[in-house]
C-alpha cells in the first residue's frame, strides 16, 4: 500500500475520532489524534490474536507491520526536531512502565526501544502508586514543557495496576509571516448562543492563502521551516460562513472530507490579497479519559477483562495470572496561538490492570469572529497533528 493511502487512513482516522469526541465535549476542544494512534500502536506491539487485529483496524491500517513502519517513519521522520535548522521544535517522547510481578518479555522491550524509543522502567504498583503516578506526570510535564502537568488525575494509579504506558508530543512553530502585535486590538466575536464578547485580534495587510469553498473558508497559516528537511507544517482554520455554522461543518466530518482534505489542503499554495484579516489570538486546553469513546468507535477487546490479550508483552505467566487488560486511557492537549506562531502540546497515558499572462486577482476576507475549526498538520503528508475548535477564545 503506499504511503500516501496509508497518510489519508490516517486522517480519515484524525476526522472520526473528532466527531466522536464532539459527543462529550461542548466548548473548546483540542485533541491529538497522533498521540493517541501512536499509544494504541504501542499496545498493538504486545497484543495477540483477535485484540491485535481489531486495534490495527480501529486505527485503519492493512496490516501491524505497515502500521509500525508508518508510526516509525512518523517517529524519524516528520517528528524529528528541526529547531536548530530554523524549523519548528518538536519533540516526541514515550514511556513504559510495568510491575515487578510481570517481567517484560525481551521482545517487547527490544520492539518499543528500537521503534518507538520506549525504555521501560520496572515499578513496585503495590507500595508506591502515588508515587509513580507523580512520577509519570512529572515526566509529562517535563516533556511538553510545562504545558501538560497532571495526565494521570488523582487516584487513577491504584496498588492493582500492572502497566503504564504514556507517550508525549511538543509542538512549537513559529508564523513564516509573523503578525505586528501592534496591530492587534480588541474585537467582537460572536459564540454560537448568538451573544457578543470581546477578544484581541490580530490582523495583516499581507496576502494570504485562502480557499473559498463556499459554505466555509480556509485559511492556510505557514510555519518556518528548515531548509535541510521535506518536512513542512501549517495551520488550517475551517471558518464557517454562518456565524452558526460550526456544527453544519463538522458534520460533514467524515470519509469523504478526509480525501478532501488530502487534494485540496496540500494545495494551497498561492496566495491572494486581502480585504479584511482578523485571527483570534487564543488558548485552550482539553482533557478526557477515551475508554467510552473508543469503545463507541469499536475498540473493545483491550478492554474485556476476559478476551483481551496482550500476552505478547510477558514472559509466560502462569494460570494464576488472570489477562491483562486495559482499564483507562487518558489523553491531554493544549493549543496556544498568537502574534509569534504556535505552541501545542498533547499527552495520552494507557493504564492497564488485570507561467501565464497577468490577471486581476479578487480579494478575500476572512474574518474569524465566529467559531471555528483548527487543524495542525504536515504539509506533504497531510497527517494531522492536532485538531480542535474555538467557539470562545
Amino acid at each position: 500500500m503506499e504511503f500516501m493511502q496509508i497518510a489519508h487512513r490516517q486522517t480519515a482516522y484524525s476526522l472520526e475520532l473528532y466527531r466522536q469526541l464532539l459527543s462529550i465535549e461542548r466548548g473548546n476542544t483540542a485533541v491529538s489524534p497522533l498521540s493517541i494512534a501512536a499509544a494504541l500502536a504501542m499496545l498493538a506491539a504486545g497484543a495477540k490474536g483477535e485484540t491485535l487485529d481489531q486495534i490495527v483496524a480501529h486505527l485503519k491500517y492493512p496490516d501491524s507491520n505497515t502500521m509500525h513502519q508508518f508510526c516509525v517513519f512518523m517517529k524519524n521522520g516528520l517528528l524529528k526536531d528541526a529547531s536548530h535548522e530554523g524549523g519548528p521544535l518538536v519533540d516526541f517522547a514515550t514511556c513504559v512502565l510495568v510491575d515487578k510481578s510481570l517481567p517484560l518479555h525481551w521482545k517487547y522491550q527490544e520492539f518499543v526501544r528500537e521503534n518507538y524509543g520506549a525504555e521501560a522502567s520496572v515499578v513496585d504498583f503495590k507500595t508506591q502508586a502515588e508515587w509513580t503516578r507523580v512520577q509519570v506526570n512529572m515526566w509529562v510535564k517535563q516533556k511538553t514543557r510545562g504545558k501538560i502537568s497532571e495526565l494521570f488525575p488523582p487516584n487513577s494509579v491504584s496498588q492493582d495496576m500492572k502497566f503504564l504506558l504514556s507517550n508525549s508530543l511538543y509542538f512549537k512553530g513559529q508564523w513564516e509571516k509573523k503578525f505586528d502585535s501592534s496591530r492587534t486590538r480588541n474585537e467582537p466575536f460572536f459564540l454560537l448562543d448568538g451573544s457578543m464578547v470581546s477578544k484581541p485580534m490580530m490582523t495583516s495587510s499581507e496576502r494570504q492563502y485562502i480557499c473559498n469553498c463556499g459554505t466555509f473558508k480556509v485559511l492556510r497559516l505557514p510555519y518556518k521551516s528548515s531548509a535541510l528537511r521535506s518536512q513542512a507544517f501549517s495551520m488550517f482554520i475551517l471558518l464557517p460562513c454562518l456565524i452558526d455554522g460550526l456544527h453544519e461543518l463538522e458534520r460533514h466530518l467524515d470519509a469523504t472530507a478526509a480525501q478532501w482534505f488530502m487534494e485540496t489542503l496540500p494545495m494551497m499554495r498561492d496566495s491572494v490579497p486581502v480585504r479584511r484579516f482578523l485571527l483570534p489570538r487564543f488558548s485552550i486546553s482539553s482533557g478526557f479519559e477515551a475508554s467510552s469513546l473508543l469503545t463507541t468507535l469499536g475498540l473493545h477487546l483491550p478492554f474485556d477483562r476476559v478476551r483481551a490479550d496482550f500476552s505478547g508483552m510477558f514472559n509466560e505467566l502462569s494460570d494464576s495470572f488472570p489477562p491483562l487488560c486495559i482499564s483507562k486511557i487518558y489523553h491531554k492537549a493544549t493549543v496556544e496561538v498568537d502574534e509569534e506562531g504556535t505552541v501545542a502540546a498533547a499527552a495520552t497515558g494507557v493504564a492497564a490492570g488485570f507561467g501565464s499572462a497577468p490577471r486581476s486577482e479578487p480579494c478575500e476576507d476572512f474574518v474569524a469572529d465566529h467559531p471555528f475549526l483548527f487543524l495542525i498538520s504536515e504539509d506533504n503528508t497531510g497527517v494531522v497533528m492536532f485538531i480542535g475548535r474555538v467557539v470562545d477564545p
